[in-house]
Order: C-alpha cells, then sequence, then structure tokens
C-alpha cells in the first residue's frame, strides 16, 4: 500500500521574545518541506493572555486553510492577497464556468474591470473580500447559482458569518459592504441583475480602535529631543508629517528632493503617490523650511529619494515598514503609550493648528480634504467637540 504524501504540518505556537504561530508546509516548485511563520497581530497585543488566544485563533485558521489546500505561496502574512488558485477548486468548479452568470465568472469580470482604476493595495483588498465571498457562497452551494437567484437573506448570511462566526470588526464589516455592494452595482450597470441586494447589514459595534491619537505636550517634546539627537533622518520625516499633514506611507516615504520647491516654498505631491488620487501642493511653514535648509536638501540630485538608505537621500527609497519599526522602538524605549503612532505626528500637527485658531476651511485645505464633513469627521475623531466659548468663556455660576 502506498504511502500517502505528508503536504503539511499542523500550526503551533511559538511563545517568548518573538510570537507567532508557525508550521511546514511542502513546497510545490522543490518538493521539501519549508517552515513558515505567521507574526500577524501579536505586537499589538500586551498580555500573554490575549497573545495565547490570539494564537490559537491563528492556528484555527490557517490549520483549516491548510486542510483546503491552500498553500502559503508567496506570502504567508497576506494569505487572501495571493493569486491562490486552488486545484481542488479548479476541479470541483470547473464546470461552472460554463454557466456566463455564476458568481466566480461574474466576480473575475468585476474584478478585471476595477484593476486599472485602484492602486495596488486597494485592488489586493477588492480581490480578497471578493474571493472570501465567493469561497463562502460555493461552500454553501450557492456557487452553482445564476447571480439574479442571489437575494437579500442569502447577503444577509454572509455578513451573519463574518460578524458572528469569524468576529469581525465594524471596520473590516464595512470593507465587505462597500466592495460587495459596488460587485452589485457593477452587475446592475451590466444588465445582469436588476436590483442591488446588499441592504439592512446588521450594524457591528467597533472593537478595537487602533487608530493613532494626538501625542501630548510633554511626550511630544520627549520624543522629538530623542528623536532629533539620535535619528536625525526619522526627525525629518516626523517634522514634514508634523508640519504638512503628509502620509507617511507612499506619499512621504517615496517623495523626491524634486518635489520640494525651494522658491516657492512648497511641496508637490505625486498623484501616482497620492491617497486622494490627484495631484496638490502644500505649503511649507516657516520652521519646517529653514530645518529643508538646514539638512541641505537643496544640493543633492532632485531625482533622489529624501528619505533613501544609510540615512541620507538615495536612488532607492526606504521600505515601508522601516520609519515605523524606528518610530515604535524610540516611543517603546521611553515607555510611552502604544496609541501613539508614525502617523500620529499629522493628528498631532492638526490640533496644533485647532488650538492656534485656524479655520476649519483652513484645516480642510490643509489636510486636503475633499469636503468639510470630512474634517468635521477628522476633528470629532482625533481631537473631540471644540469649543472656545465653552472652555475659555464659560459664565461664572457666583456672576449670574
Amino acid at each position: 500500500m502506498k504511502q500517502r504524501e505528508i503536504i503539511a504540518k499542523r500550526p503551533k505556537l511559538s511563545e517568548g521574545k518573538e510570537w507567532y504561530v508557525y508550521f511546514s508546509v511542502r513546497n510545490p516548485k522543490t518538493g521539501r518541506m519549508e517552515r513558515q511563520k505567521i507574526r500577524r497581530g501579536f505586537k499589538e497585543l500586551l498580555t500573554y493572555e490575549q497573545k495565547r488566544e490570539h494564537g490559537q485563533k491563528l492556528i484555527e485558521e490557517y490549520t483549516e486553510l491548510l486542510k483546503n489546500g491552500w498553500t502559503p505561496w508567496t506570502d504567508p502574512d497576506n494569505i487572501y492577497e495571493d493569486q491562490i488558485q486552488y486545484k481542488n477548486e479548479s476541479e470541483r468548479f470547473g464546470y461552472i464556468k460554463q454557466n456566463n452568470n455564476c458568481v466566480r465568472k461574474l466576480t473575475s469580470e468585476f474584478l478585471l474591470f476595477k484593476k486599472p482604476q485602484l492602486k495596488d493595495k486597494t485592488y489586493s483588498s477588492y480581490q480578497s473580500k471578493m474571493r472570501i465571498f465567493t469561497q463562502w457562497l460555493e461552500k454553501k452551494n450557492y456557487g452553482e447559482y445564476d447571480i439574479t437567484m442571489l437575494n437579500n437573506t442569502i447577503i444577509l448570511d454572509f455578513f451573519n458569518y463574518i460578524i458572528n462566526d469569524q468576529d469581525l470588526d465594524k471596520v473590516t464589516v464595512n470593507t465587505y459592504k462597500i466592495k460587495i455592494k459596488a460587485f452589485f452595482d457593477f452587475l446592475i450597470t451590466k444588465h445582469y441583475i436588476l436590483k442591488n441586494p446588499v441592504h439592512d447589514i446588521p450594524n457591528v459595534r467597533k472593537k478595537v480602535d487602533n487608530a493613532p491619537r494626538p501625542i501630548e505636550a510633554d511626550d511630544l517634546k520627549k520624543l522629538l529631543s530623542t528623536i532629533q539627537k539620535n535619528d536625525p533622518q526619522l526627525y525629518l520625516f516626523c517634522m514634514i508629517q508634523y508640519y504638512c499633514a503628509i502620509r507617511p506611507g507612499t506619499e512621504l516615504r517615496l517623495l523626491k528632493i524634486k518635489y520640494i520647491n525651494f522658491s516657492a516654498r512648497s511641496i508637490t505631491i505625486n498623484i501616482l503617490d497620492s491617497k486622494s488620487s490627484r495631484q496638490d501642493v502644500i505649503d511649507i511653514p516657516k520652521q519646517l523650511f529653514n530645518l529643508l535648509k538646514m539638512y541641505q536638501l537643496q544640493s543633492f540630485d532632485k531625482d533622489l529619494y529624501i528619505f533613501g538608505r544609510h540615512g541620507i537621500p538615495g536612488l532607492e527609497s526606504l521600505g515601508k515598514n522601516t520609519m515605523r519599526n524606528r518610530f515604535n522602538k524610540f516611543r517603546d524605549d521611553l515607555k510611552l503609550s502604544r496609541e501613539y503612532k508614525l502617523y500620529s505626528f499629522k493628528h498631532t500637527g492638526a490640533g496644533a493648528l485647532l488650538d492656534a485658531g485656524i479655520t476649519f476651511k483652513d484645516l480642510m485645505d490643509h489636510l486636503r480634504h475633499s469636503d468639510i464633513e470630512s474634517t468635521y469627521h477628522y476633528i470629532r475623531k482625533h481631537h473631540g467637540k471644540r469649543s472656545d466659548k465653552i472652555r475659555n468663556h464659560f459664565p461664572d455660576p457666583y456672576n449670574l
């Protein structure tokens, strides 16, 4: 009797200085078992109990994936963003592709339509959410249905699944809602269906708020003085955020010297790197302008990235997590709140402008919001409701 070939070993939890879930899985290219480590989510947790509970959830998640034929190539921490085609799924659902109105075929059509419109990260999010939705439909035997048969009852079943069984939080559930609704809106424009079945989705209580919060004045002084002394490159990165509200991801990390106009004292955000997919020109406050001159950026080649490797402008930009990791180390060494994140400098600068009396319209322009409602929402979320009359001119009860 032929011995069955082992394709994967059950995931286990590693505890200690570094927490992660690990397992071995056969690489189809080499034929060898290779160990994979899943570190996702552990750093944000503070206690051993929380980490063990999170580790158990990851073990269950990856055990189920491995049983269903998933392999982690190429990135085990981004399993839903890979271009995965499961062999057993291809065999099982191959005949369905003959039906032009089945969900798998129309999902592919939708993603092909969206891809040219979206940045890579956003497209990956669409791709992952639609893959999970499609797999759930097929598991429930709805994959063979004509798309017109997918009604609101089926949609609500899916959302109950991700809310109750998968325990997803409010932000993630809302992301699913937006993307699945966009899928059915696309089908309406293509005349596959007449009505969007995505409605009356249950509200979800937000479980965890991981948003960075503004840095308090005393903590800000500690951070900046320490960073300035020990990491001048990171210091400049933080100050550009603070003064210009430039987002630390692709906007600031990929900023080149040529986008700084030293004569006009402005910075141009490249349309390809902007979150809003538009070109913006930002004023440089005099404090930051003096700092830029002190760093002598105008003397470097204009095609260099401001934040290159080796601490100076260069041909290669820093990795996407480099600055964040460096900031986190300073924060942790100073024993400051982990709610302070690299992105906090943007929120801190906006708060300072509010305290200085900036108008909502000027703040909207500074933050590059498309409408004033976004600015109101931003202020409420990060700085609370503010009223000078309440804070400084509340009537004294003895003088009424």
